[in-house]
């Protein structure tokens, strides 16, 4: 029995490790690749990746709720060049803007990076603020 626990104890940390070693992939990947871009860079994934490597001022975590009117105007009046978007929870950037057919054509995508967890896409991408 007690053999039977630690085997199972075993195999639920592999998975959960598994699980979230591919979900945090992509926001690892985009985040490196971000590195190499000059100016700031806005992004909101709560896993702590990303602010990891943007920080020094380079990374601005941005956790507000604007309409896409304003999101607009403050990527502008805070000088942001970048936006990271990541799904890690399933819930997309904070950031809706660039996705909105009025500003849509002001945002160019630069980097895109998917990976699978079981069923599920995670993306992150690097939109360019024009």
């Amino acid at each position: 029995m007690r053999r039977l626990i630690i085997l199972c104890s075993w195999v639920s940390t592999l998975v959960v490790t598994n699980f979230f070693k591919t979900n945090y992939k992509t926001i690892y990947e985009v985040a490196a690749y971000s590195k190499s871009l000059n100016g700031k860079i806005a992004f909101s994934d709560e896993t702590g990746v990303a602010s990891w490597y943007l920080r020094n001022g380079k990374g601005v975590f941005y956790d507000l709720n604007l309409s896409n009117e304003s999101e607009y105007k403050w990527l502008k009046e805070n000088n942001i060049l970048y936006i990271i978007d990541t799904n890690e929870h399933n819930e997309g950037s904070k950031l809706e803007v660039f996705k909105d057919e009025v500003y849509k054509g002001r945002f160019e995508e630069v980097a895109k990076f998917k990976s699978n967890v079981g069923t599920a896409e995670t993306r992150s991408v690097i939109y360019k603020v024009q």
